[in-house]
């Protein structure tokens, strides 16, 4: 949740360190770099990484909700890392936040655009959740899309797409809204799913994956049933 002291202490002036910093599921990596004695740091990009074992990780002071799954900056309005990437949000790939007045939720939405066939274009988000109490998941978004067509085959289409994973984070069945092709303007989609029993994690994807054209996501919703 914020870089250790001993690990500042061993930063030799002059020196450069990566880590990742922030709460379980909502973290960024940061370049810190020592200079005169002092601690400089950016925000590169939101990660994911593992987490941390035994003590280190039940001594974090924000603790996720695994009976409440949620969604952040669902809506996009947050503002823009140093390095452009929108927070919260990992593994962006040809996604830029994009500014529009009839934005359905705020000013902004996420808009991903391909032109290459099976070039990837999403971004990810994980949670946690807990399959033995909550036994749906309600997944909601505004989309709209321009030209949409498959990429290398109709397997590459542009989905809303939740994958649950396992106290060992291994990936359990998944479910996703669409897929979405050809031309609309902003419609709303949701859909309710079975959460798996097994389910300890889940990881809310977005994007063409692979499909050529536009895609526009707003006010990206997530609501469990017990």
């Amino acid at each position: 949740e914020s870089v250790p002291q001993p690990l500042v202490d061993q930063l030799k002036e002059g020196g450069t360190m990566v880590i990742p910093v922030g709460s379980r599921y909502q973290q960024v990596l940061y370049v810190m770099r020592k200079r005169d004695g002092a601690l400089r740091t950016e925000a590169l990009h939101p990660t994911l990484f593992v987490p941390m074992t035994g003590s280190a990780e039940d001594a974090r002071k924000v603790q996720p909700d695994p009976l409440s799954p949620t969604i952040a900056n669902g809506g996009f309005e947050k503002a823009l890392l140093e390095s452009g990437s929108m927070p919260d949000w990992y593994y962006q790939r040809l996604v830029t936040r994009a500014a529009d007045p009839r934005a359905p939720e705020g000013q902004y939405y996420a808009s991903f655009a391909n032109t290459e066939p099976g070039r990837p274009a999403m971004a990810m988000q994980g949670l946690a959740i807990d399959g033995r109490q909550v036994r749906q998941l309600t997944v909601s978004a505004w989309v709209k899309y321009t030209d949409v067509r498959p990429g290398r085959d109709n397997n590459e289409l542009p989905v809303i797409a939740v994958t649950f994973y396992d106290q060992n984070r291994a990936a359990l069945p998944h479910s996703w809204i669409g897929p979405f092709r050809g031309t609309s303007d902003w419609v709303r989609k949701s859909e309710t799913f079975r959460v798996p029993p097994e389910a300890r994690e889940a990881i809310v994807r977005l994007g063409l994956f692979g499909a050529v054209g536009e895609l526009g996501i707003d006010d990206v919703r997530l609501e469990g049933h017990r």
